[in-house]
């Protein structure tokens, strides 16, 4: 593990700025992020050293659906407090780089999430909800997202997600993950989520306001430039959501260069380069998301 610390930037006063705009079609996500516009932020990598939840989650026994026992994925132990699940990389899955994309990983993180809680007897229907909150018209809602990738797996690989949570304060939770190359034991990714509940009052008629770090990746990561994403991959990236953006809305994509770079193994390299993001709605100065993402050499 490493932690990466930032010195204070502020994207007004940032050297380099890239800047792109979007309009979110009928086929996008929708995004949140917290933090405030113009003051910096000072992220810690989260620590993931305990690799099991210390908190059982009730689970509620029932038949399982065929869709479940198609799954490559299930409770380890008695005590189901882990849940682990495989899949096949496709080809479909795979980038300009010849791996899989940061995108992909999301999904599937998503996934392994939405797959544990159907297996633990939460309503599904559609969004992963326990039956208490669901009774009180709660729902989870996603404040933050850190992934780091040490190694992208290929095309055919098979990747083990584990996956387990814990309480985090009062009525918040984590939602932690550590991803494996089956084949060889290797972790190769570690991720963690941080939620709490919030009143559901979203209308079935409306398009769907989820927060996924698969769309900031399509939407935010897109104002990097060209030359750093052909010859450096993603590393690390951590989001913040901050309110929701809608159907047909206009989006400004922006990405300011931080040139310190401090880690454990490589402080101040070359090699690799730091971006702040900064994804609002276009016209105006109101934040959707803002983000951090790490860049390393490629390796050829």
């Amino acid at each position: 593990m490493f932690s990466l610390s930032f010195a204070p930037t502020s994207l007004s006063t940032a050297s380099v700025q890239y800047r792109g705009r979007y309009n979110l079609s009928g086929a996008s996500r929708q995004v949140k992020c917290s933090a405030d516009a113009g003051q910096s932020i000072a992220y810690s990598v989260p620590s993931l050293e305990k690799e099991k939840a210390t908190t059982r989650e009730p689970v509620v026994k029932r038949e399982m659906t065929l869709g479940e026992k198609m799954r490559f994925g299930g409770y380890e132990g008695d005590e189901e407090l882990v849940y682990k699940e495989c899949f096949v990389m496709r080809g479909t899955q795979i980038g300009s780089k010849k791996t899989i994309t940061i995108e992909t990983i999301a999904s599937l993180l998503q996934e392994t999430s939405c797959n544990r809680a159907q297996r633990s007897g939460w309503l599904t229907d559609g969004f992963p909800t326990p039956p208490t909150m669901k009774k009180h018209g709660l729902i989870w809602i996603t404040s933050r997202v850190h992934i780091e990738m040490y190694k992208y797996p290929t095309w055919g690989d098979v990747v083990e997600i584990e996956h387990w949570w814990e309480p985090d304060g009062r009525i918040a939770a984590r939602f932690d993950y550590m991803i494996r190359n089956l084949s060889t034991g290797e972790v190769i990714g570690r991720a963690t989520r941080s939620a709490f509940p919030e009143k559901n009052s979203r209308s079935s008629k409306k398009i769907p306001q989820l927060e996924e770090p698969a769309d900031f990746s399509q939407l935010g990561l897109s104002s990097i430039p060209q030359d750093i994403v052909e010859t450096h991959e993603l590393e690390a990236i951590t989001i913040e959501f901050r309110q929701e953006c809608h159907y047909d809305d206009s989006v400004d994509s922006l990405a300011s260069n931080e040139v310190e770079v401090e880690m454990d193994s490589n402080a101040g390299s070359e090699d690799n380069y730091q971006f702040v993001h900064l994804l609002k709605s276009a016209g105006s100065n109101h934040e959707i998301n803002r983000g951090r993402t790490v860049w390393r050499k490629l390796e050829r």
